[in-house]
């Protein structure tokens, strides 16, 4: 993961290589001009010669010290502009999460990971009638809507999963090394997560739905092949009535609901699990495991 340049971390590590900088670069000046005065001096008395090494050594730390100090805190400025523009060219300005341009991107790149292979499980995740939003309360409301289901759907991923904005009401997940079966499970505790939004636009309860089309990678897939697969299970899921999760492997028929997976309860969570909660990546973990375990036994 690369550290972001916005961050407290990121901003101390910068400060610190920009003082080694006037540090090094004062004292690169000294030894060529205490060189220099050396050099032009040596042949002078011994008193001419004190001078000319003690100017050698002032004047670089009074002329350049400042001005490496001005450079840096330019080339500073550079570089925060930059990480703004990149952040814009690369995140959803709304949400904060990856653009579409910029997750596909980034699940390309696991896919085409020179590396040994590991699986890689799609979530592409739609909200339930949000039209009716935008046409009832406003599109501010839809806009505070979409922020929510942003953060929700943050909050019950790992940290180390891509999360992106699609297009519209439109999000994707990518994890890597998930199988179906946990990715559908996922899927399911972030749909049950989503219904339990208590979003109140002019002080209203409306609830919001979502739902989630789930593939795994095959072999040789690309971003493309990947997405169809989910998205025509995302069109399944709708044509099922909606707040529903449909999930299988690439190509294959997908799991037609919640009651199919052992351990899940009717209404689409691990049986005990608060969904409520935000997940940790430790958390998150040790669902898997148990998960597992319930799979290995039923």
């Amino acid at each position: 993961m690369l550290e972001n340049p916005g961050s407290q971390s990121g901003i101390r590590n910068r400060r610190l290589t920009q003082l080694a900088w006037v540090c090094g670069g004062t004292l690169a000046c000294i030894l060529v001009s205490f060189s220099v005065a050396h050099l032009l001096a040596r042949d002078f008395s011994a008193e001419v010669l004190l001078r000319a090494h003690l100017a050698s050594i002032f004047l670089p730390m009074v002329l350049a010290t400042p001005l490496l100090g001005v450079l840096m805190i330019k080339i500073g400025h550079l570089e925060d502009l930059n990480a703004r523009l990149v952040g814009m060219a690369t995140s959803d300005l709304m949400t904060g999460l990856l653009n579409r341009t910029a997750f596909a991107g980034a699940v390309s790149a696991l896919l085409d990971s020179p590396a040994e292979r590991i699986e890689v499980t799609l979530l592409v995740i739609d909200a339930d009638h949000f039209k009716q939003i935008n046409d009832r309360f406003g599109h501010q409301a839809g806009d505070l809507a979409l922020t929510a289901l942003a953060d929700c759907i943050r909050r019950n991923v790992r940290s180390t999963d891509l999360v992106g904005r699609l297009g519209g009401e439109e999000f994707g997940v990518a994890m890597a090394g998930v199988n179906a079966e946990n990715g559908h499970y996922t899927a399911e505790r972030i749909r049950r997560a989503v219904a339990n939004i208590d979003f109140r636009p002019h002080g209203i309860r409306h609830d919001i739905t979502v739902s989630i089309g789930v593939t795994l990678s095959a072999s040789a897939a690309d971003f493309a092949s990947l997405f169809k697969d989910a998205d025509e299970r995302l069109y399944a899921a709708k044509t099922a009535g909606r707040n529903v999760v449909k999930a299988g492997f690439m190509g294959e028929a997908s799991l037609s609901s919640s009651e199919d997976l052992p351990g899940v309860s009717p209404t689409g969570s691990p049986r005990g699990e608060d969904t409520r909660r935000p997940a940790t990546d430790e958390a998150w973990e040790g669902g898997a495991n148990r998960r597992q375990d319930s799979m290995a036994n039923a």
